[in-house]
């Protein structure tokens, strides 16, 4: 029941970027004033960025339900590829788009080309929060229910002459 709660719920927070960042996008196609188009990409794009955030978090979290009733950690790295996925569709896609964007229509791009390399730091970063996450649940898992011990039989031991 837990894996189909966070594969729902990843569903739905996948689905609901996908539109942001595609909604985003299309303000590039625009064919109204290149100012406000690019206005209406920069509130997408943020919100879309906001979502991301907030749904990363909350899918953690579902993560941690699932490792606490399943004792499996594929939740923590499914919840990375869905972080990794839509930073890279953000910082590479989104971002290449806009600074064409911007270069088309004499717009200065600022230090949007710097996007890409913030997209693998964060990746990177948030590899090892999810790692560390992992760690610590597992840790924790083992002090709430610890493993029953295993007792050996004494008499195996001697050795009769």
């Amino acid at each position: 029941m837990w894996n189909k709660i966070f594969l729902t719920t990843l569903a739905i927070f996948a689905t609901i970027l996908a539109f942001f960042m595609y909604y985003a996008w299309s303000w590039l196609r625009s064919i109204g004033n290149p100012a406000d188009a690019y206005q209406g990409f920069e509130f997408w794009s943020a919100l879309g960025w906001a979502g991301l955030w907030i749904a990363t978090l909350i899918l953690l979290l579902n993560a941690n339900l699932v490792f606490a009733k399943t004792e499996r950690p594929w939740a923590f790295w499914a919840t990375f590829g869905f972080f990794a996925f839509f930073i890279t569709v953000k910082f590479f896609w989104l971002g290449a788009a806009a600074v064409d964007f911007q270069r088309a229509h004499q717009i200065d791009p600022g230090s949007a080309i710097l996007g890409p390399f913030l997209a693998v730091f964060i990746c990177i970063g948030f590899a090892g929060v999810v790692f560390a996450n992992h760690y610590v649940a597992e840790r924790s898992r083992l002090k709430i229910y610890p493993p029953e011990p295993t007792f050996e039989d004494p008499d195996n031991d001697v050795i009769e002459k």
